[in-house]
């Protein structure tokens, strides 16, 4: 997928299976530049390894370090 200025960039949290997931999927599908986090290693590293142009973050966003974590790897991921 190539990332355009008008591109949107998504942040999708608890994103590595279910609802998250199929949320993440659609954004992908329709061209976003998307990034994922979750708190779930390995369901995070298989949906990666699936979709290598996702980018992801193991976190729990109930600690506060783990979002700034997030926060900042998202922005150097996804950024313009």
């Amino acid at each position: 997928m190539s990332q355009t200025s008008a591109s949107p960039r998504v942040l999708v949290t608890a994103a590595a299976a279910g609802i998250g997931r199929a949320i993440a999927e659609a954004f992908m599908s329709s061209g976003a530049t998307v990034h994922i986090c979750d708190i779930a290693q390995a369901l995070l590293d298989d949906f990666k390894s699936a979709n290598p142009m996702l980018g992801g973050t193991r976190a729990d966003v109930s600690d506060p370090e783990h979002v700034d974590r997030l926060f900042n790897d998202t922005r150097a991921a996804i950024a313009a």
